[in-house]
């Protein structure tokens, strides 16, 4: 039950079932995963033995050697090795990510430069692009954008906390709330604007 097309792709199945591989090396190197989904030139082309992956896109999930994963997208979670349970959808979301797991990144280039950041959820345009923090939630275009180190946040609204790069555990709720703040943390910003000129406070 398996269906493989594409130049090499599923070229090393042994016992494996119910994968569909489609595009050049897609896959190429699966021997006895199951129940993967690799379209794309070079999708999944590292995966050995692990199941229950999605990856379409030009090298989605190039060197991903876990299962449980789900990346849509060009170079969608494509440097993810040991990384699992993550969703990436978008033009390059979840590019740099290597070990981080159960992240959610949706949007272009969302949570582009996360490596080992685990438990994220970033949702819109560039979203956590710069993120190697963990438990964020950063939900609207350019929330987050150069939060580096920062923990436990939550930025809901365009251009929330963009400027937030280790203020951790802060809460920005609105268009543009918290957008100075950069190193402050435990701050509670709601509606459009507040907060927007804070630059270190608690």
């Amino acid at each position: 039950n398996n269906t493989f097309i594409g130049y090499k792709a599923g070229t090393a199945n042994s016992s494996s079932d119910n994968n569909h591989f489609v595009g050049y090396e897609a896959g190429m190197v699966n021997t006895t995963g199951t129940q993967n989904t690799f379209i794309g030139y070079q999708a999944g082309k590292a995966n050995t033995n692990k199941s229950n992956n999605v990856f379409i896109g030009y090298q989605s999930g190039l060197v991903n050697t876990v299962g449980n994963n789900h990346f849509v997208g060009y170079k969608s979670g494509t440097a993810n090795t040991t990384g699992g349970s993550n969703y990436f959808s978008g033009y390059e979301s979840g590019k740099s990510n290597t070990t981080g797991s159960n992240n959610t990144f949706i949007g272009k280039s969302s949570g582009i430069t996360n490596t080992t950041g685990t438990e994220n959820t970033f949702i819109g345009h560039n979203s956590g692009f710069h993120s190697t923090g963990s438990q964020n939630t950063f939900v609207g275009q350019w929330n987050g954008y150069n939060n580096t180190s920062g923990n436990r946040n939550t930025f809901i609204g365009q251009d929330t906390g963009k400027k937030n790069t280790t203020g951790s555990k802060n809460t920005f709720i609105g268009e543009s709330s918290g957008a100075g703040n950069a190193t402050g943390d435990n701050n509670t910003f709601l509606g459009q604007g507040s907060g927007q000129y804070l630059k270190d406070g608690n």
